[in-house]
């Protein structure tokens, strides 16, 4: 397995971990708050916001397990 693939997942799982931090503390507001109308409308946006570090941790670990191989 390449080295560098795992470091590279290594470093997308820390990101996605920190960006939750971020937002969970406050320090950072998702794009996109000044405009919420509704609750349904904040909703969305908290949503979004969360699936991007999700789709960061998914990808980390893709690439440290590696494709399957049929």
């Amino acid at each position: 397995m390449n080295p560098n693939r795992i470091l590279l997942g290594w470093a997308c799982i820390a990101l996605a971990f920190v960006v939750v931090v971020l937002l969970a503390t406050g320090l950072v507001d998702p794009p996109g708050l000044g405009n919420v109308r509704s609750s349904s409308d904040l909703l969305m946006l908290f949503v979004s916001a969360l699936l991007v570090p999700l789709l960061l941790f998914a990808f980390g670990l893709w690439l440290i397990k590696g494709p399957r191989r049929r």
